[in-house]
């Protein structure tokens, strides 16, 4: 098929570029000779629709090329999410000082751009040779992969490592006691190196126990974590909850209570601590203090209890391994749901994190599969694909797509690995906002979204190994939440 294009190019070259085109047999339905004043087109209402853009920027300017990058940068990305222009294929030829802003590539990548050119150089062949051939995600994901990898490799090692650290360390303990004892006055030191040493065992025997407690109690327990901020893990959670409820499972919602920057909390969606002061519980807040955690102070929609963070009480820093069994033990369900929402660095970098998500039998990880969203956030994916191949983890993960669309183009996903995941087509971002800023989850939405929510669920439900029988006792509407 002839390709439409739009050219943005120097105007001394303009015409015998054209030339070379036409004996190509592309079609030039438009013509700018700068960045600028295709921004201008972009932004009007032009109904032409081009297939490509070439946009070719000269060398000469006394603007330090940090400041240009960084105008390239705001104007593209204005381009890139006018819904009038989200599906023109945009090459860029730069000159090669751009090359070099490792933060300028990341992100044109992260807009989807991915035919980008660092030259002073090049032929009419050239150009013919980039509109001809399209370059992927495959071309330039390695640039979101740097030494963290090495540090999520390291938080997933297996854990025959840690066991042999553990006995180094042992083993390191008793040389030190066979030193002691040449001391004189070893008795003493070495009855203080075996009680600190029996405290420690015992320490591990109670998690242990706790761990396995907490498993013969619980059923099943799933997470939910954003890849990105936004992506819709509170969404989904209150939603998958509302359809096991409709299953007749007694399922409880949690709120991972460690504090992010911009968070979606359960308690903004339901106003539920803005009320009579200490009508409600914050569950967390309490056994951080040490209190008695009174179940009827919890708050409960349509009979599914909310596990709450009050953040008006204080922002929560750290919650230990010990801290979220206890929180997961509260109530008595057989099926406990808990929203991770999106997760700050220093918190997703923890060693301590792997073992709290070794708690559930389920995580399901919610993309957003805008690029801008979902391609800064490449360590992160593979830390979750890392931890699904993992044989010594004990939890299962799943990938959950919300805003599948044509922005990301099928093979892009299949390259990132997405080939198995569930996709949710018609859920975009406008959708979940309503839902949180209208206190309804999800809104009045069209049957189509309320359609496709509940196959998307039935199909976790499938790869969960979780049975759906028959609902003999169907009291409300699917999502029923007002």
């Amino acid at each position: 098929m002839t390709k439409k294009l739009h050219i943005v190019f120097p105007k001394e070259y303009m015409d015998v570029l054209l030339r070379t085109l036409d004996k190509e047999k592309y079609i030039v339905i438009n013509k700018e000779y700068s960045l600028d004043t295709f921004h201008h087109w972009a932004m009007g209402e032009d109904p032409s629709k081009p297939d490509v853009a070439l946009i070719v920027e000269s060398t000469e300017s006394d603007i330090p090329v940090e400041r240009l990058a960084k105008d390239y940068i705001d104007k593209l990305t204005e381009i890139r999410l006018n819904p009038m222009r989200q599906e023109i294929r945009l090459i860029l030829v730069l000159p090669s000082q751009f090359g070099r802003i490792t933060y300028f590539k990341k992100s044109l990548a992260a807009l989807a751009i991915y035919d980008v050119y660092f030259t002073e150089e090049f032929s009419f062949d050239s150009i013919i040779d980039w509109i001809d051939n399209e370059k992927t995600l495959a071309d330039v994901k390695d640039l979101f992969v740097s030494s963290k990898e090495e540090q999520n490799q390291i938080i997933l090692e297996d854990k025959e490592n840690e066991i042999v650290n553990k006995t180094e360390i042992k083993e390191t303990r008793v040389e030190k006691k066979e030193n002691i004892k040449r001391v004189r006055g070893s008795n003493i030191k070495e009855k203080g190196l075996l009680k600190r040493e029996k405290n420690e065992t015992v320490k591990e025997v109670i998690v242990e126990k706790v761990v396995e407690k907490y498993i013969t109690i619980a059923q099943q327990s799933i997470a939910f974590i954003s890849l990105s901020k936004g992506a819709g893990s509170t969404f989904h959670t209150l939603n998958f909850a509302s359809y096991l409820k409709e299953k007749d499972f007694s399922i409880g919602v949690y709120e991972q209570p460690q504090y992010t920057d911009g968070r979606t909390y359960i308690a903004d969606v339901f106003n539920i601590f803005q009320y009579e002061e200490d009508a409600n519980i914050s569950v967390p807040h309490a056994i951080l203090g040490r209190s008695p955690v009174i179940y009827d102070q919890v708050y409960k929609y349509s009979d599914i209890p909310l596990y709450a963070v009050d953040y008006s009480r204080g922002d929560i820093t750290r919650f230990t391994i010990e801290q979220t069994l206890r929180y997961l033990s509260t109530g008595k369900h057989n099926m406990k749901v808990m929203d991770f929402g999106y997760l700050a660095r220093e918190q997703f970098e923890e060693k301590e994190f792997l073992d709290i998500l070794n708690i559930f039998d389920h995580v399901i990880v919610v993309a957003d599969t805008m690029p801008i969203a979902l391609i800064p956030n490449m360590e992160r994916l593979t830390y979750f694909q890392k931890l699904e191949e993992k044989n010594t983890s004990d939890v299962s993960v799943h990938f959950l797509l919300n805003r599948i669309s044509s922005k990301m183009a099928n093979k892009d996903l299949e390259e990132l690995g997405f080939e198995n995941a569930i996709k949710c087509n018609t859920l975009d971002q406008d959708s979940i906002y309503k839902a949180y800023f209208d206190m309804k989850i999800p809104f009045d939405a069209e049957p189509v979204l309320r359609n496709e929510l509940t196959l998307v669920y039935e199909n976790l439900c499938h790869d969960m190994g979780i049975e759906i029988g028959s609902n003999k006792r169907r009291k409300k509407r699917l999502f029923g939440w007002k």
